[in-house]
């Protein structure tokens, strides 16, 4: 299986929650020990935190108003 991520995802299942999730989806194949992993490292790492943050501003302002191109 090739490697896809949430950009190559058409369902949008994991905001409403219908269980539709694609093979992929690593929204149900991430076991509770890999996801508080991630977190921590959201949390610790202060590079990735602020690119998380300055990432969820963008998206949060323009969303749907501009173009990526």
């Amino acid at each position: 299986m090739e490697n896809y991520t949430c950009a190559d995802c058409a369902t949008k299942s994991c905001s409403t929650r219908d269980g539709r999730n694609p093979m992929f989806c690593m929204t149900e194949r991430i076991s509770g020990e890999e996801l508080d992993k991630v977190m921590e490292i959201y949390r610790e790492d202060d590079l990735v935190h602020k690119a998380a943050i300055a990432s969820a501003e963008v998206e949060s302002e323009f969303y749907c108003r501009y173009t990526r191109v």
